[in-house]
C-alpha cells in the first residue's frame, strides 16, 4: 500500500499555540483568525482552519468559513 503525507492539514486543537504564535507574526494582518482560534473555533468548527506544515512547523494557515482568510502565505 502506497502511503503519502500531505504538508497540508486541518489544524487541531492541539495546534492551538502555535497557530496563535504564527498570527502573531502579523497581529494586524491576522487578527481575525487569532480571534477565531482564541474564541474556540478550533473545538466548535473544526475543519475550519487548515494548515501547511514545513518539517512539521506550521508555516500558513487558511481560514476556511463563509470567508477565505490566509495567514502568512
Amino acid at each position: 500500500m502506497l502511503r503519502t503525507t500531505s504538508p497540508v492539514g486541518a489544524v487541531a486543537r492541539a495546534d492551538r499555540d502555535e497557530a496563535i504564535a504564527l498570527c502573531a507574526q502579523h497581529p494586524l494582518e491576522n487578527v481575525f483568525v487569532a480571534n477565531k482560534i482564541r474564541q474556540g473555533s478550533l473545538h466548535s468548527t473544526p475543519g475550519a482552519l487548515w494548515g501547511y506544515r514545513v518539517d512539521g512547523r506550521l508555516e500558513s494557515l487558511l481560514w476556511t468559513g463563509s470567508n477565505l482568510v490566509p495567514v502568512e502565505l
